[in-house]
């Protein structure tokens, strides 16, 4: 077999490796419908709130809605992740945890909402307050590979 030599190869692929502005309003409009395709259906305050956060970009009204979802218990625990992710988005970590630690008693999925609760707190630099977060995952955990996984997470709190 005919083999071009790699920098004569790169000649040839480097056009095809440069956006044009063709390719990049096509990839933003696949990034839009895409995300409209993962806005869930329905009329409740957590579909909503999904609408104004991810359609609409509206993060005001999608943390109004998010809070009414809680209320209402509609999506109950996809209301409360997303609200403190929200909030973490918004430079408000420390109202993020805040929800998370009032929910948390309710929520049947309690290594999801630890897991968002460990995030937040990196973020917010509370390195020993993520690790415990992180060890209570751990406990959780319903497999070994769940388990080194969670054991990589910390170690990269403690280094």
């Amino acid at each position: 077999s005919h083999r071009l030599p790699v920098d004569h190869a790169q000649v040839f692929m480097k056009p095809l490796l440069v956006p044009t502005p063709e390719s990049q309003r096509l990839e933003a409009d696949w990034r839009q419908a895409a995300t409209i395709a993962t806005i869930p259906k329905g009329k409740g305050p957590y579909a909503a709130a999904k609408q104004a956060q991810l359609s609409e970009k509206n993060a005001l009204i999608a943390e109004r809605l998010f809070r009414t979802a809680i209320l209402k218990r509609d999506n109950f625990e996809g209301a409360v992740k997303d609200l403190a992710s929200l909030l973490q988005e918004n430079k408000r970590g420390s109202e993020a945890l805040d929800v998370l630690r009032e929910n948390l008693p309710r929520m049947r999925n309690r290594k999801s909402a630890l897991n968002t609760m460990a995030t937040v707190q990196q973020h917010l630099q509370r390195h020993e307050e993520a690790i415990q977060t992180l060890r209570e995952v751990r406990l959780l955990a319903e497999s070994e590979q769940e388990a080194v996984t969670v054991r990589q997470r910390i170690a990269l709190r403690v280094c």
